[in-house]
């Protein structure tokens, strides 16, 4: 750590003032003002005796990417076209898109952690970004001018344990504590930081646990209906329920769990931006990240407010079985899904007349994991599989980085990783990603009222996408 963990007792200095004075001192020590060690000079403050100990840590992510697209849309005949196409199937006019593009980003986090007596803990960290909900990284453009911080973590935690287990209740905007695999982020992005509250723990009886975990993430808060504009008072939330064991047979560990993810007031407004658009709002400009929300992602069907126009109850299964082969630890991971609750959408532009469409409810994604880029000198790396269909899952909470984001798409993820120290990691990753249903990709729209015309947006066709990404990350 660049600043190791503290652990004082009762003193005249307020943890807040004690975190303000080692920052300070670290800051001028770095600039070279003093000759002195900070931290040394800092042994002498004392915090008050409920606070156990204090964990400061961050991480530097420097990332290299790029993007190689494959087809944007159908010609009047209805076959694939080329990147010179200007209409799609139903003569609407495409936006044309860059074969290839390339963006340099970095990502940058800092927080602390404090124990407390009683089994509480709390916590906060800051982050770069652009408010967006599944991604922290900030773009280096704008003739390098300044870039904003957010809150990205801010969480009180309550957890005791005993002799069998464990048991926690925490609240705020915190890590998701739901028990996942590599391939959940088919459903979860591993940069969403939940927000709402989250309860869970186990029970140990040998080589045997049995867990379970709950979330209530608060999605929103609408002030009104954008589709009938009357004013509402209900929030959207997406309520979590996971119970899951794990047991070890012979050398290997197998771990599993049965999620279920029931989304609720997704018909009234946008949960997050859509198009640039104000979460009260219907206009449609461009995707932009704002202080007032996240951003809508590809992949679910939407009306042209931005309303999610299936329902969503996700049941999700997940497993992992570990083995160390040859010194080498190796992990297979699936995970399973269906949106219960999705239908057949009715006028959907699916081939451009008055039908119901498809389904599009069920998603996969499995594969394996040799190695762990950790240790100093160690090596890891990993061949996925994933399948999304359009309504599979709530797209604005997938991964952000399988194509474009979001759902409508499938194809292999593969990544190799090194550590040349404890505190560093080299890592390449590429995605290869199709479009699963053409006619329904990006955010689309029903028919307007009275007609049978579809009413499209320029992300419907072909959005096939080859992206990869050179990551090096340095913990402190």
């Amino acid at each position: 750590m660049l600043i190791p963990a503290l652990s004082y007792h009762l003193g005249m200095i307020t943890p807040k003032t004690a975190v303000l004075a080692r920052l300070a001192a670290l800051s001028i020590t770095m600039m070279g003002f003093v000759a002195v060690d900070a931290n040394a000079q800092l042994e002498k403050i004392k915090l008050p005796e409920f606070i156990e100990s204090v964990k400061f840590s961050g991480d530097l992510r420097l990332r290299q990417e790029d993007f190689y697209r494959r087809g944007n849309g159908y010609d009047s005949t209805g076959a694939p076209t080329s990147n010179g196409a200007t209409t799609d199937i139903n003569g609407q006019a495409v936006t044309l898109i860059t074969p290839r593009t390339d963006r340099r980003r970095y990502r940058l986090r800092y927080g602390l952690e404090a124990a407390l007596r009683d089994n509480m803990g709390v916590g906060f960290r800051l982050g770069s970004g652009t408010g967006q909900q599944t991604s922290e990284n900030q773009t280096m453009t704008g003739l390098s001018g300044e870039k904003p911080i957010w809150i990205d973590l801010a969480w009180a935690r309550w957890a005791p344990s005993y002799d069998k287990g464990s048991f926690y209740v925490q609240g705020g905007k915190m890590k998701n504590s739901l028990w996942r695999t590599s391939t959940d982020d088919i459903v979860w992005s591993d940069d969403l930081n939940p927000e709402g509250f989250m309860q869970g723990g186990t029970y140990k009886a040998g080589d045997f646990t049995l867990f379970g975990n709950m979330l209530q993430l608060n999605a929103g808060q609408p002030s009104k209906n954008v589709n009938t504009g009357v004013a509402t008072s209900e929030n959207q939330w997406c309520f979590t329920e996971q119970v899951g064991a794990q047991a070890k047979v012979g050398g290997v560990t197998i771990k599993s769990a049965i999620t279920y993810n029931k989304w609720s007031g997704t018909d009234l407004a946008p949960m997050a931006l859509f198009n640039g658009t104000l979460k009260d709002s219907g206009a449609i400009t461009q995707p932009v990240a704002s202080l007032t929300g996240g951003v809508a992602q590809d992949g679910n069907r939407r009306n042209a407010n931005g309303v999610l126009l299936n329902n969503f109850g996700v049941a999700q299964w997940s497993g992992q079985a570990d083995a160390i082969i040859m010194d080498i630890p190796v992990s297979f991971q699936f995970t399973l899904l269906r949106n219960l609750l999705a239908s057949g959408i009715e006028n959907s532009q699916h081939t451009g007349v008055n039908h119901s469409g498809p389904l599009a409810r069920d998603g996969y994604q499995y594969g394996l994991v040799v190695g762990k880029a950790a240790k100093a000198g160690s090596i890891e790396g990993g061949l996925l599989y994933k399948y999304a269909e359009a309504d599979c899952t709530v797209s604005d909470a997938s991964d952000s980085n399988f194509g474009d984001g979001g759902t409508n798409r499938k194809g292999p993820v593969f990544w190799l990783a090194y550590a040349p120290k404890d505190w560093m990691v080299l890592k390449f990753k590429g995605y290869i990603t199709e479009t699963i249903d053409p006619m329904i990709e990006g955010n689309v729209v029903a028919p307007k009222a009275g007609t049978t015309a579809s009413v499209v947006d320029t992300a419907v066709g072909r959005k096939d996408i080859n992206r990869f990404q050179l990551d090096l990350t340095i913990k402190f």
